[in-house]
C-alpha cells in the first residue's frame, strides 16, 4: 500500500520537476537537459497513476468485504438482539 508520506513526497517531487521544466523551457536551456526533465516528469506521472490505481483497488476490496461479510453479520446481530427484547 502506498503511504501518505510517500504520496506527498511524490507529489512534491513532481511539482518541483514541472517548475524546473518550465524554467528550463523559458530560458531556452539545452534541449538534452529539457528532454531529461520531461522524461523524469513522465516517470513520476506514471508512478502517480499506479499509486492511485492501487488505492482504488484497495478501496474496492474494502467495499466488497463490507458488503459481502460485514453487512450480513450486522444484520444477523441486529435480528438477534431485536428478538431478545420481544
Amino acid at each position: 500500500m502506498f503511504e501518505k508520506q510517500g504520496a506527498e513526497h511524490l507529489r512534491a517531487e513532481l511539482e518541483k520537476k514541472c517548475l524546473l521544466y518550465r524554467n528550463q523551457d523559458a530560458k531556452g536551456e539545452d534541449q538534452v537537459a529539457i528532454d531529461k526533465t520531461q522524461a523524469h516528469i513522465k516517470t513520476l506521472q506514471t508512478r502517480m497513476v499506479v499509486s492511485i490505481q492501487a488505492v482504488d483497488g484497495a478501496a474496492t476490496e474494502i467495499q466488497q468485504l463490507r458488503d459481502d461479510e460485514l453487512y450480513p453479520h450486522l444484520l444477523d446481530l441486529l435480528e438477534g438482539s431485536g428478538s431478545s427484547y420481544l
